[in-house]
């Protein structure tokens, strides 16, 4: 009976409320043709969305069109919700799409800045609606961008051109809140009353579900650098991190909490969880992103920008491209934060004004809260990595009851794929100041030979690029090879997988038919299996097994013979099209420059 008045309201009454709210649609208009789903795909943790469309004119006729919108609504019990802060949270987002958005938009009118961040809001509110429950309800109603080719990323890990985009869409959302406290504009003191504070500690009590999840994030982090000393690389980082053991340790909400604390400098109206699942990317005939739209502001609050820009920046950057593109992304981040507030308030670069927020002190600002987006992406991340019925068992013990065995299990136990990882003990080549002698002594060889035969052959290096880097490799890693190869072993969460370690002619056997012709194989002998790049076993015997004249003739043939079947059976699996945003990490390109990159293991 519930889910029929339901639906009879969000077919019948809520069209007519849409009519009604949006200035661009006629309110005497009339609809017809009403069409509502909800797709399984679209079920989110705290709210269920719907696809509604229905055909709408006009009074006088002359707008006549299909609408297509999207339908978010709060789901779950009043005690979920309350406990889940959902009231709050999805009240704060309708507050952000219906007040702050009009205000910055506004405020770029005459900046030449785009303010087209999010879908187009139809209709926006909170309270209670009768004829839907008897509950308080939050409705908000977007334009479905999905026609206009907008599409989700990839699952996990963003490419160069995706993090651009996102560092300088939220630069200039941010800008907004700078340029208005600049001009000392009577609307930001409102937008931000407008804003209920989402504490994680308020008074005595602490926000529980939080509470367990930062306890997660903080202990792996812990967990890590134990096991890793290494990455505490000077006197002041392991001082730092053993004070912040020592204080938060234990209670790393209270840690949250501080960084969160609103100041009169840096503080801005956030997204407040900008990442990859709440944005859409719209692509050009190359597939290049070329535009974005951000959504989902449930988390929204008024406090430190780090928060958005770490948060995406952790949880969606594979350890090379953080590597590579860390700085630049900060840097792209703040140049856009600067030019648009120069375009905005009409002052040069140097104006006095801009002085807070120059890159030297941003980035003091930003170092000090950059902890955050770690913690965060640290409880969160491992469950973006799960299959999708992993992340189904989280989300329902998430919110039956945070403190339950079973959320314990499904998450620090629940991927088979950890298990499997975590049961295969590391082969490290180096481990903390210690160095596997042998490899040692056998890699430096190796580079030494490699090293020789270029210098006796100089026109091996037949393009100015290759030069430069075997220069570099050599000034780099030329007496300490070991190193080298424990960088290009070292796992990341795309790529990695379990390789058999020494994948060689000595290591299989053929089955061979009436004519010789191998027709099967068998692999054996995993001792040096790891978790790394599959470039080791490809690599291994594509140079160790091939004459010259068959390295030059088949090498990009074979190569293509193992991305593609490597692809093939990824769609049988994962029982899905080759067209899957799910594989576009794993794509013929990307492949290929993951594998250029750590082919040289096997030469060595």
């Amino acid at each position: 009976m519930a889910s029929d008045k339901k639906t009879t309201f969000l077919t019948n009454e809520l069209p007519r409320r849409i009519l009604l709210h949006s200035p661009e649609l006629d309110s005497e208009g009339k609809f017809s043709d009403v069409k509502l789903s909800t797709p399984d795909h679209l079920d989110g943790f705290m709210s269920t969305i719907h696809r509604l469309s229905f055909a709408y004119e006009s009074k006088d006729g002359s707008d006549a069109r299909t609408l297509n919108l999207m339908v978010k609504v709060m789901k779950g019990s009043d005690e979920f919700r309350e406990t889940s802060m959902a009231k709050t949270q999805f009240t704060n987002e309708i507050y952000i799409y219906t007040n702050v958005l009009p205000v910055f938009k506004q405020l770029l009118d005459c900046s030449g800045i785009c303010a087209d961040w999010c879908p187009k809001v139809l209709y926006g509110e909170a309270g209670h609606f009768p004829t839907y429950s008897d509950q308080y309800e939050t409705i908000l109603v977007l334009e479905d961008i999905s026609p206009m080719g907008y599409r989700a990323g990839p699952r996990l890990d963003l490419e160069e051109d995706h993090l651009r985009l996102m560092a300088r869409n939220i630069a200039s959302f941010h800008a907004c809140t700078y340029a208005m406290r600049i001009r000392k504009d009577p609307r930001l003191p409102k937008l931000i009353e407008g804003i209920t504070p989402l504490e994680y500690i308020c008074g005595d009590k602490t926000f529980t579900s939080y509470d367990v999840l930062f306890k997660l994030g903080s202990d792996r982090l812990y967990q890590y650098l134990d096991a890793h000393p290494e990455q505490l690389d000077t006197d002041d980082f392991k001082q730092d991190i053993k004070l912040l053991r020592q204080r938060y340790g234990v209670t790393p909400i209270k840690l949250m909490q501080n960084l969160i604390r609103r100041d009169d400098v840096y503080s801005v109206i956030l997204h407040g969880d900008y990442n990859r699942n709440n944005v859409l990317f719209q692509l050009d005939t190359d597939g290049k992103p070329i535009a974005l739209k951000m959504f989902d502001f449930q988390e929204n609050r008024y406090a430190t920008p780090v928060i958005d820009l770490t948060f995406f920046m952790y949880m969606s950057m594979t350890a090379e491209l953080r590597d590579r593109l860390w700085d630049s992304l900060v840097q792209e981040y703040h140049t856009t934060l600067i030019d648009s507030l120069v375009a905005i308030l009409r002052v040069p670069k140097e104006d006095a004004s801009l002085a807070p927020y120059r890159y030297e002190q941003f980035m003091e600002h930003f170092k000090q809260h950059a902890v955050y987006g770690v913690i965060i992406t640290l409880h969160f991340l491992p469950w973006m990595m799960c299959p999708e019925e992993e992340c189904e068992q989280l989300s329902y013990h998430f919110a039956r009851d945070v403190h339950s065995k079973e959320l314990a299990h499904w998450t620090l136990n629940g991927s088979q794929l950890d298990d499997l990882i975590d049961g295969i003990i590391p082969l490290d080549f180096i481990v903390g100041d210690k160095t596997f002698a042998s490899y040692d002594v056998l890699y430096t060889l190796g580079a030494e030979r490699l090293y020789q035969y270029l210098d006796a052959h100089p026109e091996e290096l037949n393009t100015e690029r290759f030069k430069k880097d075997i220069t570099n490799l050599r000034q780099r890693y030329g007496v300490q090879t070991i190193r080298l190869m424990q960088e290009l072993i070292r796992r990341d969460d795309v790529f990695s997988v379990i390789v058999h370690g020494d994948y060689n002619r000595n290591n299989v056997l053929f089955q061979l038919d009436a004519i010789n012709k191998p027709i099967a194989q068998k692999m054996f002998d995993f001792q040096e299996t790891r978790c790394a790049t599959p470039a080791i076993d490809l690599a291994c015997f594509l140079y160790i097994c091939m004459s010259e004249e068959l390295r030059e003739r088949c090498w990009d043939a074979l190569v293509e013979e193992y991305h593609t079947t490597l692809f093939d059976s990824l769609v049988v699996l994962l029982k899905t099209s080759k067209d899957d945003p799910l594989l576009d990490s794993y794509r013929f390109k990307s492949f290929m420059e993951h594998f250029k990159r750590h082919a040289l293991y096997r030469v060595i």
